[in-house]
């Protein structure tokens, strides 16, 4: 390891949203959360800032661009449904561009 480099992770916050988005997007390429679109990732990032129990973390080269993010829960699966009926609304409206674009 080169030790003249330095890396710093930290906690999510709202304003690191457009970075999880792209850094998900350009590794994921394919991946189903990526197909559903940026505005379905952004309602995700959301939902995971709120939920208390959830780990979501961010790590910065040492230039300060993000380049990984790490998502998890400390609590069962009747949390996680929880969060989804709490976005439901959110979640279907930003889905809509991505469901059109599969109908073809």
């Amino acid at each position: 390891m080169n030790d003249s480099m330095s890396f710093c992770c930290s906690r999510a916050m709202s304003s690191d949203t457009s970075d999880v988005v792209r850094v998900h997007l350009d590794v994921s390429p394919g991946f189903f959360l990526s197909e559903l679109g940026a505005p379905f990732l952004r309602v995700m990032c959301k939902s995971f800032l709120m939920d208390a129990n959830g780990i979501y973390l961010v790590h910065r080269a040492e230039i300060g661009e993000m380049d990984g993010f790490a998502v998890g829960t400390l609590t069962s699966q009747v949390r996680d449904r929880w969060l989804a009926l709490r976005f439901l609304p959110e979640f279907l409206v930003a889905s809509i561009p991505a469901t059109l674009v599969r109908a073809r």
